[in-house]
């Protein structure tokens, strides 16, 4: 079994040479989880000289699909693809003019707000006591106190107080009770307010956008639906016949100060959002010299830049394998499109391969193999000579593949 090496005791019993083997196999395993994938290519690199998109949300299976198929049409509107069940808007699709598929981007969009709270004393003549109050800048400002009923099935309900400060609702009341359809139960006390604050709110446009750019019939109208998508974190590629685009959709927090990994100090002011990014500024490209553009919900954002999208995203071996395959083709056809989806390359298992078998860790292995108990001995040697010509094809009669897995 594979495991990461981080303890301080583990490590002192461990050689560095062995902590980093380990680690860098850890890493090498780390996720490019079968997720959703996208691509689109320019007119120059296709057989037909015109545009060939392709996109596969993938998606976990449940009843009803996340997805339905829908063919809408009118006099003034026509759009086919497929819809988010119980919504009369063709999500992903093509109008005959355009056609357009997403990835989740994987951005984060939300901040956790530490407050100092109180209780208004008895000696503030312009406040009742009692009110509940929160730092800022040096000022105790009042809460936002909102008595709120949720009717619960079978005849029950549940009341409580909804408190609001500058930053957000506080979650702490959400903490402290369990979770038991997801099996979470945080029972977590603070004494601090714990503000929530999300792009997402008030004066969406989202289902604005995504209806319109189902009309879009030029590249400048559909980008211009896109950017109405504020509440939905997408990378979109989009096509007409003779061109090509990307854009990364949503509405994203021009922070302050340090990344939204961790909870933000709320009563300095030091840590604000400074309003949000115009949708100008979010990652995108029109016709890139590349002549294409592929996306599976790895990183594609540049460091360099002040907008900062996420602090988490899946491995890019997926997004690479794409790309890999699109730079060699020049006539591609929608036969290849299908064929690229169904490739089995796994770059994540040719660069386990490469790491098993190089001549640090391949000594290590041998000697750990060596430990062994006889049977096991035999059966770790037979995996392993299984292995040695592995070229990270996961075909299903590949033994090398089932021994990888």
């Amino acid at each position: 079994k594979i495991s990461a090496v981080t303890g301080a005791a583990r490590a002192q019993l461990l050689p560095a040479e062995q902590i980093e083997n380990a680690a860098a196999l850890w890493q090498a395993l780390l996720p490019s989880l079968p997720a959703s994938n996208n691509w689109v290519v320019a007119p120059q690199k296709t057989s037909t000289g015109k545009s060939l998109l392709a996109n596969d949300t993938h998606l976990q299976m449940t009843v009803p699909a996340m997805w339905y198929m829908m063919n809408l049409e009118c006099p003034e509107y026509r759009a086919a693809g497929v819809a988010l069940p119980g919504t009369p808007i063709v999500a992903l699709g093509t109008n005959g003019s355009i056609a357009w598929g997403a990835t989740m981007v994987m951005a984060d969009n939300q901040d956790i707000f530490l407050e100092q709270m109180r209780e208004a004393p008895d000696t503030i003549s312009t406040t009742p006591a009692g009110t509940l109050q929160y730092l800022y800048k040096g000022k105790w400002e009042n809460a936002e106190v909102t008595p709120e009923t949720i009717q619960i099935r079978g005849g029950k309900s549940h009341t409580f107080k909804r408190i609001k400060t500058r930053h957000g609702v506080l979650l702490n009341e959400a903490f402290l009770r369990p979770f038991p359809d997801v099996h979470l139960a945080l029972n977590l006390r603070s004494d601090y307010g714990l503000a929530y604050r999300t792009s997402v709110g008030s004066r969406e446009t989202t289902l604005n956008g995504i209806f319109e750019m189902a009309s879009a019939r030029n590249m400048k109208a559909a980008r211009a639906a896109l950017d109405k998508v504020t509440g939905i974190y997408l990378n979109v590629v989009y096509a007409d016949e003779k061109n090509i685009g990307w854009v990364a959709t949503g509405k994203y927090p021009a922070r302050k100060g340090a990344s939204g990994l961790l909870p933000r100090i709320g009563w300095t002011g030091e840590n604000e959002w400074d309003g949000f990014y115009a949708p100008s500024e979010n990652p995108s490209a029109l016709n890139p010299k590349e002549g294409f553009v592929a996306t599976a919900n790895h990183k594609i954002w540049d460091d360099a830049t002040e907008l900062w999208v996420s602090s988490s995203w899946y491995g890019g071996d997926r997004a690479d394998r794409a790309k890999e395959l699109l730079a060699k083709g020049e006539k591609l056809t929608a036969e290849d499109m299908g064929r690229f989806q169904g490739d089995v390359m796994s770059l994540t298992a040719k660069r386990v391969h490469d790491l098993l078998f190089a001549p640090g860790f391949s000594n290590e292995l041998t000697q750990a193999i060596d430990q062994l108990p006889a049977a096991d001995n035999l059966k770790a040697v037979e995996a392993i000579n299984i292995l040695r010509g592995f070229d990270g094809n996961l075909a299903k009669d590949s033994a090398a593949a089932a021994v990888y897995q």
